[in-house]
């Protein structure tokens, strides 16, 4: 997600894989949005985004939300070629995208798990506004 509608600036944040959104401004190739899950607001590349009804916004936004827990997953598309996702990628969105996630996930919920988690990104490089997890 970037400050303003160009390719050159600044990033200002980062949209995970299954993250829904609003569009409050657009133009020929950007669109501006307001993200759903802390109203942060930037550009993205309107490549980049599968528009879904009002109706699906909220039905999304009153259900329960599932994250990959892996540092790397996997997302099967409707034609069955596979997209990489990160940690933090909201898949309980992928069924309103025509894709499939399938929880094999080798992290679970208990402590060990979240330290380990934790270790994986130790070191990380900072990046301003990008989130590596939820």
């Amino acid at each position: 997600m970037r400050l303003e509608a160009k390719d050159t600036s600044e990033m200002v944040s980062q949209v995970l894989y299954g993250e829904y959104f609003k569009i409050i401004e657009e133009r020929k190739k950007w669109v501006k949005i307001r993200l759903a899950h802390d109203s942060y607001e930037g550009w993205i590349d309107i490549k980049q985004i599968i528009e879904i009804e009002a109706e699906t916004y909220h039905e999304i936004d009153r259900s329960k939300h599932e994250y990959a827990k892996d540092l790397i997953s996997h997302i099967t598309h409707h034609n069955e070629s596979l997209s990489t996702i990160t940690i933090g990628a909201q898949v309980s969105t992928s069924k309103y995208l025509a894709d499939s996630y399938q929880l094999e996930s080798t992290s679970g919920s208990n402590k060990s798990d979240l330290i380990n988690n934790a270790l994986l990104l130790l070191n990380s490089p900072y990046l301003w506004g990008v989130e590596e997890h939820r």
